[in-house]
């Protein structure tokens, strides 16, 4: 038989071990008839050719289980890359629509702050100043009355005009505090509340980022552990599977 068809017969699904076996049990029987025959001569070579055949059966043997052991060993740890590759996938598009999210809620609350802020300042710019409440003004105008009703009417006018030159100050003081308090961005109330509500926003956000990076440090671990335990009942099962390869013949006469 050629060494092409050799391979393809090795490859078929045709069992040649029968055949060996069978041809090594002769061999056992010859060499055992030339013992009793008291051939040794011919016994000895008999018997170092069946263990020449017994060896390179058993090194056959050996090798196909290596080559066996090897494959399910790569296909396990394809299975394993396949597995980590499907979970960073996986985490990684977690990580990504969590940032969009986080993305689109800032967008959010800053759209809505500079909104608010700008009805804020709106509301500033468009206030008139309390001027009836005013104690000095309150205490002029009385004063200019008073001094009325008593006929006293250059002193009357004198504190009308004070009243009036008051009234002018205080609207211009007030017009210098609308202006400073728009470019400081609102009142000082304001401003604390938006900044609250925001670091309220970044903290809830970075409590969701620890949550999740805990999580997946977590299922990392697992998946970890489990790879690991795989492979150590893999090697295990390898090294008890190695005392098992079948003999061609029982040790009767060897």
């Amino acid at each position: 038989m050629s060494r092409e068809s050799r391979k393809s017969a090795a490859g078929s699904v045709f069992d040649f071990k029968p055949m060996e076996r069978q041809l090594a049990q002769r061999l056992e029987t010859r060499r055992d008839k030339c013992v009793e025959q008291r051939q040794y001569r011919e016994a000895g070579k008999l018997h170092r050719e069946l263990e020449s055949m017994l060896g390179e059966h058993d090194a056959r043997e050996s090798d196909k289980f290596r080559k066996k052991q090897l494959h399910e060993q790569a296909e396990m740890l394809t299975r394993q890359a396949e597995d980590l590759r499907d979970f960073s996938e996986g985490w990684s598009k977690r990580i990504q629509d969590f940032e969009k999210r986080v993305d689109f809620l800032r967008s959010e609350v800053k759209s809505e702050h500079k909104e608010a802020n700008k009805k804020h300042l709106a509301e500033i710019r468009s206030s008139t100043p309390c001027l009836k409440t005013s104690k000095q003004l309150t205490f002029l105008r009385n004063q200019a009355a008073s001094l009325a009703k008593l006929q006293k009417f250059e002193e009357a006018d004198f504190i009308k005009n004070e009243l009036l030159s008051a009234e002018r100050e205080e609207k211009l003081n007030w017009q210098l505090d609308v202006n400073r308090v728009s470019r400081m961005g609102g009142k000082k109330a304001f401003i604390n509340s938006q900044t609250s509500a925001r670091q309220s926003f970044e903290n809830k956000i970075e409590l969701d980022w620890t949550s999740l990076n805990v999580l997946k440090r977590k299922e990392t671990e697992q998946l970890l552990k489990r790879q690991t335990i795989q492979r150590a009942r893999f090697f295990a099962k390898v090294g008890r599977d190695i005392n098992f390869i079948e003999p061609l013949l029982t040790k009767n006469g060897l």
